[in-house]
Formats: structure tokens, C-alpha cells, sequence
């Protein structure tokens, strides 16, 4: 999530934003990643973001430090967003209003066809009986060879070095 431009992370930060008000600021508390967060915490680390990639456009002066504070600033955000967005869908599920209130939408049934199953069952088992006939084969063919014993190394003769006259 690290590389996206301003206008995407705008609506996204703004729709998460407009949804933490609405839906968690009773909760005293979200777990995101292991560290404690207050859905204002949240909703600054989001803010944080959006204002810092606004901040990007007019200072072109000073434009290497606002990239680097809104990289920063991302990595911050993406620190805790995966964890946020699981954690919202944790507590709707498929409740298409409450997830529309984070700019958020259902994720779609996965439709495998029976077919499809059927055929990686199938094949899944040729598979386990493939794998298991080639142990049997190994094991077989293990039990019958004996090793063969090591043979005595032959010296080398040496070899005349070319242009070398031979005594004869």
C-alpha cells in the first residue's frame, strides 16, 4: 500500500475517517498489530497521512523533506491499515452499509465450480498413489543392490611432457 498517489489516498484515509467516527468512537481502545490505538490515535495517523501528501504539491522548495515525511507517514499508516481493515471486517462482516460507511465493500463469495473440485481431489489422489508406489519402487530396488566394493586405485604413469625427447 505503499506506493499509491494522492487522490487514493485521500478518499481512502477520508472514507476509513468518516466510518472510525461514526461506527468506534465509543470503544475505548482497537488492537491493531499488537499496540493499543484510540480511534482519534486512528483517525491522526489517517489525517497525518492525507495532510503530508497534500503538503507534497506546494513546496517544491522544500520538496525531498515532504516526500520523505509522507513515505514516513505512509509506513506509519501502513503499519496498522492491514490490520484496521481486518479488524472492521471482523466486527461487520459482509455488511455492505457498515463497511460502505470505510469506503469499504463485501469481498465477493469465491465461486469454485464442483467440477474443479472434483478434478483436484482426483488429481490429488493420483498424486499421494504416484508418490507412494515410488517409495515402494525406491525401497525394492534398495533392498536388492548390494553395494559394490571399492577397487584399488591403479597408479598413474606419468605421461611424457610434449617436447621432451623420450630415452630410447
Amino acid at each position: 500500500m505503499t506506493n499509491q498517489n494522492r487522490p487514493t489516498i485521500k478518499s481512502r484515509n477520508t472514507g476509513l475517517i468518516t466510518g472510525t467516527k461514526k461506527r468506534f468512537t465509543a470503544l475505548s481502545t482497537i488492537t491493531l498489530n499488537g499496540k493499543p490505538y484510540t480511534p482519534n490515535d486512528i483517525i491522526t495517523v489517517l489525517q497525518t497521512e492525507m495532510d503530508a501528501a497534500d503538503a507534497v504539491v506546494p513546496a517544491r522548495g522544500t520538496w525531498r523533506a515532504k516526500v520523505a515525511a509522507a513515505k514516513a507517514a505512509t509506513l506509519n499508516a501502513d503499519e496498522i491499515l492491514p490490520f484496521y481493515e481486518q479488524f472492521i471486517r471482523q466486527q461487520f462482516g459482509d455488511d455492505a452499509e457498515a463497511l460502505g460507511d470505510f469506503s469499504m465493500a463485501p469481498k465477493p463469495p469465491r465461486n469454485v465450480p464442483v467440477a474443479t473440485k472434483a478434478a483436484a481431489a482426483e488429481k490429488a489422489t493420483a498424486t499421494k498413489a504416484a508418490s507412494a508406489q515410488a517409495v515402494k519402487t525406491a525401497k525394492a530396488q534398495a533392498a536388492t543392490t548390494a553395494p559394490e566394493p571399492a577397487s584399488p586405485a591403479t597408479p598413474a604413469t606419468p605421461a611424457t611432457p610434449a617436447g621432451t625427447p623420450s630415452k630410447s
